[in-house]
């Protein structure tokens, strides 16, 4: 195999990324979120955008909004604990204090008794990180009847839908943006509209096959030579520019949820 497409999430790249370095095959992500997964070698790429950039972003919105009590929830998970400590980094730098940061456990579902801490507190904003338990920590404020603003890293279909209401109104970030024309065909194809990562898989499938096309190989040296030296590339994910290390990097941009669906903010 000289040629692997995924993983999609971070700590499956990071326990992959070893073993394809040491054996010459190119890698190439399509969600991962981390920072470094694209610098462990010269064999491995990343379609997304690093997180912890539009983490800063979503940490300087809350402020910005004027929120005086800001909760933060964060996990073990080591994307979302990146995430977390982004967040609560670029938070304590300016100068203001978070009323109640915690990180569970990356297989916490219960999240009341820190829930009802929080309500105590006075929280008036809560920022979610813990991505893979976001819905039911959302559902469980919206039993309690705590109704902070919820602000969050990332938001799909699913997690909106299984929070049962407790995200409408949140604020997300992303860097997942489609194209009309390819939504349109993806939608008429599977339907649904696209989820996570699904351009990002689109492009990787085309940007590869275009780098056997025009190096004529499949050699994982002539094909890392061959995407080393690309700076950009269109896609149906819009513009993507990549650095020197394979990383994409791409502008985010804000939405929030309003009535089950997902709108971009201006």
């Amino acid at each position: 195999i000289n040629i692997i497409i995924g993983p999609n999430w971070t700590p499956s790249s990071s326990a992959l990324a070893p073993l394809v370095c040491s054996k010459s095959v190119v890698m190439f992500a399509i969600t991962v979120g981390g920072t470094d997964f694209a610098e462990k070698c010269d064999f491995t790429f990343n379609m997304w955008p690093a997180s912890t950039f539009a983490s800063e972003m979503q940490a300087k919105n809350v402020m910005a909004k004027g929120y005086k009590k800001i909760g933060l929830i964060g996990s073990q998970q080591s994307w979302e604990k990146e995430q977390y400590d982004v967040i609560k980094k670029t938070i304590e730098d300016s100068g203001a204090k978070l009323a109640v940061a915690e990180v569970v456990s990356a297989e916490e579902k219960d999240f009341r008794t820190l829930l009802v801490k929080m309500q105590k507190a006075g929280v008036d904003a809560l920022i979610l990180t813990n991505y893979t338990n976001e819905d039911i920590a959302a559902h469980q404020a919206q039993q309690l009847g705590f109704k902070p603003q919820i602000f969050a890293i990332e938001l799909d279909e699913v997690a909106i839908k299984d929070a049962q209401g407790g995200l409408e109104g949140a604020i997300g970030i992303n860097s997942f943006l489609p194209g009309e024309e390819f939504s349109k065909k993806y939608s008429e194809k599977y339907g649904k509209t696209p989820d996570l990562g699904a351009d990002s898989a689109y492009d990787i499938i085309n940007l590869l096959a275009r780098a056997i096309k025009e190096t004529g190989k499949t050699d994982p040296i002539a094909l890392t030579d061959y995407l080393k030296s690309l700076k950009t590339y269109n896609g149906v994910s819009g513009q993507t520019t990549f650095n020197e290390h394979g990383q994409a990097e791409r502008d985010p941009y804000f939405y929030q949820v309003v009535n089950g669906k997902t709108q971009i903010l201006k």
